[in-house]
């Protein structure tokens, strides 16, 4: 055993000595896979971490939305407004901490005035989020668990890390529209979907939880995109 061991230590030691620079080398590699993806490149990783940050609030608000028997629009406005308002704020740190930590930042900081199509980073509403909310009626409460197999049957794309922020928006903007598509056929196939009251208004609701849920920067949508 001790004879194997010195052989190990002298191999590594003739190898250092006759490549220098390659253990060096390799830990530079390492080094650089590791840090090549950060939220200060990757639209995946960016948004991702906004999404982490409203977890909690879009579970707490729609907790609470859902407790009387209807979804009437006054009820939706002040989630959304609420919500809005709550990204803004996150958004608000995770700039700060953007502006820190990544040397060429104004990429970034120019996608993060917006958020998922519908909140600007001031907490105010996107022309879409006021025509999603102009046209909603209201939605049964009861029948909400219902569009959990819905959702579950249409995942999301994950965004390839290796996108870049610049670009990621077009891919997000993909995404969420192919997501949303098959949530509509969801809805529409679905027999129990009537008693949920308006379909529209369930589908607009679906169009703004969604896309709050998974708020990606510097996105913008309009009404036509979803046929609405």
């Amino acid at each position: 055993m001790e004879v194997s061991k010195i052989t190990v230590i002298l191999a590594l030691t003739a190898l250092s000595l006759a490549a220098p620079n390659s253990l060096g080398t390799l830990n530079t590699e390492i080094s650089v896979r590791q840090t090549t993806i950060t939220e200060c490149n990757s639209y995946a990783m960016l948004t991702e971490r906004i999404s982490d940050a409203m977890v909690d609030t879009i579970s707490d608000i729609a907790s609470r939305l859902y407790k009387p028997k209807r979804v009437l629009k006054a009820a939706l406005v002040r989630v959304v407004e609420e919500s809005c308002q709550v990204l803004a704020t996150k958004a608000k740190q995770i700039k700060k901490d953007i502006r820190s930590e990544c040397a060429n930042n104004e990429i970034n900081m120019a996608a993060m005035h917006v958020f998922g199509g519908l909140c600007t980073d001031k907490g105010g509403f996107t022309p879409l989020a006021d025509d999603l909310l102009a046209g909603y009626k209201y939605v049964v409460s009861a029948c909400i668990p219902s569009m959990h197999p819905i959702l579950h049957g249409c995942p999301i794309e994950e965004i390839p890390e290796d996108i870049g922020v610049a670009e990621g928006h077009s891919e997000y903007r993909r995404i969420m529209l192919k997501h949303l598509k098959c949530v509509f056929t969801g809805i529409d196939d679905s027999d129990g979907m009537p008693l949920c009251g308006d379909t529209p208004s369930l589908k607009r609701m679906a169009v703004l939880f969604e896309l709050l849920t998974y708020p990606g920067p510097g996105v913008a949508f309009t009404m036509a995109n979803f046929g609405l």
